[in-house]
């Protein structure tokens, strides 16, 4: 992530980048407290090129589209099975079971988000997102005599709203940056890295005999 102090100075810092990179065009760039994506970085050079004109260092400008965050919260998903039922056949005693309790929770979102971005923009929270949040392990439970046991889970996942807009840098221009409005805000819905939450139930009517949810 690119810390600068203004997004001009940011700006400058990314064309020196691609200048060097052409192929990188995506960055994430830190601007005092808020998070900004900068995705398809374009510059502009000269149609006519003469000889003496060095590329390095005279491009006319750039263009790219800027996103933010406008507002993020965390919620929890709801409660899915992560095991089989396990059934106690032992009569009146309690017995211990070990069980493989898996989990996988993929991110959604809406048609403009940008899922890299969001990832970084998490941070502000303080929390770190990934596409797909997949967590496999095994763990040893008790199920009461006469009863039956499984595991359950549920995901921590971060809600964003964001927003875009597509940028212009002049930089034979007093105001060197213009930016189009804002677009509507388009929501996201990330999962938290290691945010699962395995639960063991017993109880024949807390019981989904019709899932495993991915263990056993």
């Amino acid at each position: 992530m690119l810390v600068s102090g203004s997004l001009s100075s940011a700006i400058d810092s990314i064309t020196a980048m691609v200048i060097e990179d052409p192929a990188t065009t995506q960055f994430t760039v830190l601007i005092e407290d808020q998070i900004f994506g900068i995705s398809n970085f374009t510059i502009e050079y000269p149609a006519n090129v003469t000889k003496r004109w060095d590329s390095s260092n005279a491009p006319l400008g750039a263009s790219w589209t800027q996103y933010q965050t406008a507002q993020q919260g965390t919620w929890w998903s709801p409660w899915y099975p992560a095991s089989c039922v396990h059934q106690n056949g032992y009569g009146d005693a309690p017995i211990e079971v070990t069980v493989t309790q898996s989990t996988s929770y993929s991110a959604s979102w809406s048609e403009g988000v940008s899922l890299s971005y969001g990832t970084e923009a998490s941070a502000n929270i303080g929390l770190t997102t990934i596409k797909t949040n997949s967590v496999s392990e095994q763990e040893t439970y008790t199920v009461p005599a006469h009863d039956y046991g499984q595991v359950w889970q549920q995901q921590l996942m971060i809600w964003q709203d964001q927003q875009h807009q597509h940028c212009h840098k002049y930089n034979y221009s007093k105001n060197d940056i213009k930016c189009g409005a804002w677009s509507e805000y388009v929501r996201g819905n990330l999962p938290v890295k290691n945010g699962q939450s395995f639960g063991w139930s017993t109880g024949y009517d807390r019981m989904d005999f019709g899932s495993c949810g991915g263990g056993n």
